[in-house]
């Protein structure tokens, strides 16, 4: 009851402080009460719902490519020493590089369209969850690996029953990390990668149209998406791993 309240309260404090903020001569501002009548209002749903859907879809399809992908290679990466050797250079590389830097590589080998897009973010993606997972592999304690050999399970039982659920927390954490890149790098390549539909496209939009309040409106309605989906991920981390802190 008292975090309940104290979400609440820090919720009014930041709206209080925007509403005397859009008080003053700052421009392009909105008050909350223009916002919220913009959120509300149907004629802006209506307009934007046939780019709240591709943007989803492109997060939700990156997003799940990039754990299907990454969590099994990281898994291999930390169980066995010399596929970490092997790969830990290209893998630091790679994931260094900004996403958007390689969006004309991956332009000019699948094209402009949504093809490339997804799989850039699932390459960048890819990559962060395999680091996530090696090391929640190389932390897990070898105590109970040995513990698991002498009571007579073999390496598939070992890797399947101890190793990945000993990783599993790490993989969790990944897992919301690539969650907001997903986001991130969706929204941006909608922005400014030739996109003819997406909350990102809108946004750029609304902003050379000086469309403020309907700007604004979008960018809430995409820090919700990330809201929501990471809550998701949070309720399914708590069912999953629920031994953690205990």
């Amino acid at each position: 009851m008292l975090n309940k309240l104290i979400i609440f309260l820090s919720i009014l404090l930041f709206i209080g402080i925007w509403q005397i903020i859009s008080m003053t001569d700052l421009p392009f501002i909105p008050s909350p009460q223009e916002l919220f009548k913009v959120l509300v209002s149907f004629s802006f749903w209506s307009d934007n719902l046939g780019d709240f859907f591709p943007t989803v879809f492109r997060v939700i399809f990156a997003f799940s490519g990039a754990i299907l992908l990454g969590v099994p290679l990281g898994l291999l990466m930390g169980y066995f020493s010399s596929i970490y050797k092997f790969l830990e250079l290209p893998v630091d590389f790679f994931r260094a590089l900004p996403a958007t830097a390689l969006f004309p590589l991956f332009m000019l080998f699948f094209g402009i369209g949504d093809f490339s897009k997804i799989i850039l973010i699932i390459f960048s993606c890819s990559l962060v969850m395999m680091v996530h997972a090696a090391s929640g592999v190389r932390q897990g304690l070898l105590l109970r690996r040995m513990a698991a050999k002498t009571m007579g399970a073999n390496n598939l039982q070992i890797f399947s029953k101890v190793i990945f659920f000993d990783a599993l927390p790490q993989i969790f954490t990944g897992i919301k990390i690539v969650l907001s890149m997903s986001i991130i790098i969706v929204v941006v390549l909608e922005m400014f990668i030739g996109s003819k539909s997406g909350l990102g496209k809108k946004i750029y939009d609304f902003h050379i149209t000086y469309r403020i309040p309907q700007m604004y409106s979008v960018i809430i309605t995409v820090g919700l998406i990330s809201y929501f989906l990471n809550r998701l991920c949070v309720f399914f981390e708590r069912h999953l791993v629920h031994w953690v802190g205990k």
